[in-house]
């Protein structure tokens, strides 16, 4: 959190603004709270806060649910907080013609979204700067961008138009979910009857399913393949005619 509004304050201070790519789900919200703690504290300068788009549809589902649900700050609601709406053409307006910061999906840039076309106008103009906080699929738009390089010529997709690289570009490690130890420390409470390893890295699939195994744990481990159906069956299931 340092770095990241370390890196923001120089891109303010030099005049620029900073374009934030995220998911809609969950990442806009934590990301348009801490951006807003940390101006007010005074981590990061005193400028506007934009979103728009799906983010911020579901920014409204986050407040309307807050009575329900468990949070770190019960009491804050985001629309209190002082964001402002971006323009319809996100490509023109005062987001970035003074200093600024704002977020927007898509978090991988996905082509045509408004993080896509904010990128494509700011990647030129060294004063800016693009801080990617999530996930990125090595076969979106924003793996490209993250990986470029000042000076060197970017096309965001194949048949993209060539744009030279002079913004400042970074990624922050903001993680999403729960670690091994929080996850295994789940399956030891709850014990299930069948443990599903999915949405992961297989490297880190099969040390789950070593560690389930150490640990004597009265769970099945099962890998599922890209494409294969799995039939969970309950003893309820089997003991009926």
């Amino acid at each position: 959190k340092a770095r990241f509004a370390s890196a923001i304050s120089a891109v303010i201070e030099r005049g620029g603004s900073v374009l934030i790519p995220a998911f809609s789900m969950g990442r806009t919200q934590e990301m348009l709270a801490m951006l807003s703690a940390m101006r007010e504290s005074g981590s990061v300068p005193d400028v506007d806060i934009y979103t728009a788009g799906f983010g911020e549809v579901l920014t409204e589902v986050y407040d309307r649910t807050a009575i329900g649900t468990r949070r770190m700050d019960p009491g804050m609601r985001l629309r209190e907080l002082d964001i402002r709406p971006l323009p319809r053409n996100v490509t023109k307006g005062a987001h970035l013609k003074r200093p600024g910061i704002t977020v927007v999906s898509s978090g991988m840039m996905a082509e045509h979204t408004m993080s896509f076309r904010m990128a494509e106008k700011m990647l030129p103009y060294d004063h800016h700067g693009i801080f990617f906080v999530g996930y990125i699929d090595p076969a979106m738009p924003g793996h490209r961008v993250v990986n470029a390089r000042k000076g060197q010529i970017l096309r965001m997709t194949d048949a993209g138009r060539a744009i030279p690289v002079a913004c400042r570009i970074e990624r922050f490690h903001f993680s999403a979910h729960s670690n091994r130890q929080q996850l295994m420390s789940m399956i030891e409470k709850l014990k299930p009857r069948w443990t599903l390893l999915v949405h992961g890295e297989l490297e880190a699939a099969r040390w789950f399913e070593k560690e389930i195994k150490l640990r004597k744990l009265p769970t099945q481990v099962i890998i599922p393949e890209e494409n294969k159906k799995i039939l969970l069956q309950t003893q309820e299931d089997t003991d009926s005619p």
